[in-house]
């Protein structure tokens, strides 16, 4: 029996024709949804016959990218703005509705998920920046308040995308500043985000600080020309975001108009402008040149700055969220930051001044989050942050962990963190070294033995989780010091504590 002829599996054209049907399946749906709007709905018989309907350019656009994809013969010589200029003018188009956009931004979602381009195609780097500036300035008609939350939702997408694609390492510093800060607006300013939103916001804004410092290791040093060269700084827009619950000359979504508006033929119900607050850096041609250390600065700035809030419901709600995405930041960045001077000068001064002002707050979470925080500036950065440890250590840690005018479950949740501290093999021999053996600092490692001895037993009250906490942490300490004699006559299975000398300020 003879089977059809089947196409061997591994050719040169199978990549490029997949994506040749992919984009002409995109375009084919887009142009679908565009037909369903009264704008590109024109029908034959009023004035015009099937052959005389004037085309919209975006449809001319559309019909003109079809034609050419198949053509196409190597898609890796092609410049990928010959094939997302048509979506990116209906994402930048104020006429379009809000299903039209989305299905744009969701386009441009699979182009960069799937490879279209990678770092090294020809003009990647435009290309990047052209898509950033195009989602960052989205423009849209408002339909109801459920369909404008989709196409957000489809623009953190694409900002997500655009960071964790490929080519993403082509983006400036502006263009990383402006996606960082577009999505904070998104959940947050915008003034009818739902809680959903919100959320979605939150969990994307924790990918892409992942992203981003996941690079600080490959970055090269700041230069001074690199300083008077940095990104417009986003700290006081965060500032100010984070004590206002959102920017009224600059809103996110609105789907309110005004019936003499509507009568007058005005502009548009609905202008999405998720970036108007960011900076300069649309204005600014994209000089090719690739992300580092500058927009890192600005960005970690930008997360202390959420925990610098006034005081209050919905500023505690920030701290929280501030706290988690510095974690995220210190564990994907983790040792590099002492490769950086100035960041690492960030964290030994605006970080740690942040951290002892959340230390006052009552919230258990931002007590979680600052324990979790602490605990990894140890393990990647304790040798430059001697002072900053020990101010912390002793004036936030330990009086909670003791118990002194808190809850109960804020003592617990400072005794678990010293608990995890103590199992780590060289922390409270760098304790005893470093602190209790200078006449410049404190006993610090005195102080933490007799706070575990102190709550280990209890005294006119019955057994609690304090008791059994501060008697595992007394056992962890015994147990790393009697490992450590152990080991001395044989071969070493513990890492040295840290010299003296080594811990610096």
């Amino acid at each position: 029996m003879t089977g059809m002829a089947v196409m061997p599996a591994h050719t040169d054209l199978v990549p490029d024709f997949r994506k040749g049907a992919l984009l002409c399946g995109e375009i084919q749906a887009l142009i679908s949804v565009m037909r369903q709007n009264a704008k590109w709905a024109l029908v034959p018989g009023y004035g015009y016959g099937e052959e005389d309907v004037p085309e919209d350019p975006l449809l001319e656009d559309f019909k003109s990218l079809r034609r050419k994809v198949w053509t196409w013969k190597d898609w890796s010589s092609r410049d990928p703005k010959t094939y997302i200029f048509p979506f990116l003018e209906v994402i930048r188009s104020v006429e379009t509705s809000g299903p039209i956009t989305g299905m744009a931004l969701a386009t441009i979602c699979r182009v960069l998920s799937q490879g279209f381009f990678s770092i090294d195609c020809t003009g990647a780097a435009e290309a990047m920046h052209s898509i950033v500036e195009a989602v960052t300035y989205c423009r849209f008609e408002a339909t109801d308040p459920d369909a404008d939350e989709v196409v957000l939702s489809r623009i953190l997408q694409a900002l997500l995308a655009c960071l964790k694609c490929p080519a993403g390492p082509l983006l400036s510093d502006d263009a990383v500043c402006n996606v960082i800060q577009a999505c904070f607006r998104i959940g947050h300013q915008s003034g009818k985000e739902g809680e959903l939103l919100q959320q979605l916001t939150r969990q994307t804004m924790h990918e892409m600080v992942r992203v981003i410092f996941h690079r600080l290791p490959t970055m090269s040093p700041m230069t001074a020309e690199m300083l008077q060269a940095a990104p417009s700084p986003v700290k006081d827009t965060g500032k100010a975001s984070s004590t206002t619950a959102a920017e009224p000359e600059t809103p996110v979504a609105s789907t309110s108009e005004s019936a003499s508006e509507k009568e007058s033929g005005g502009e548009k119900n609905t202008v999405t402008d998720s970036g108007g607050a960011i900076g300069d850096a649309s204005e600014n041609e994209h000089d090719g040149v690739p992300y580092g250390l500058p927009s890192v600065l600005e960005v970690f700035s930008f997360l202390i700055s959420l925990v610098t809030a006034e005081e209050g419901r919905e500023s505690e709600d920030l701290w929280v969220f501030g706290l988690a995405l510095l974690n995220t930041a210190m564990e994907e960045g983790g040792e590099a930051f002492a490769m950086h001077p100035p960041l690492l000068a960030v964290v030994r001064d605006d970080l740690m001044r942040c951290m002892l002002q959340a230390g006052t707050s009552t919230s258990l979470s931002v007590l979680s989050y600052l324990c979790a925080l602490f605990l990894n500036l140890y393990l990647s950065l304790r040798i430059h942050l001697k002072y900053q440890l020990e101010t912390f250590g002793r004036g936030v840690v330990i009086p909670i962990g003791d118990g002194r005018n808190v809850a109960y479950d804020q003592q617990r949740v400072a005794l678990e963190a010293i608990v995890d501290l103590c199992r780590q093999p060289t922390f409270m021999c760098d304790m005893y070294i470093n602190y209790d053996c200078s006449l410049e600092h404190s006993n610090f490692f005195e102080d933490i033995c007799t706070l575990l001895s102190k709550n280990a037993f209890p005294v006119n009250c019955p057994l609690s989780a304090v008791h059994l906490l501060s008697l595992e942490g007394l056992l962890a300490v015994v147990h790393i010091l009697a490992s450590r004699c152990n080991s001395a006559a044989s071969a070493p299975v513990l890492e040295d504590p840290v010299d003296p000398t080594e811990y610096s300020n």
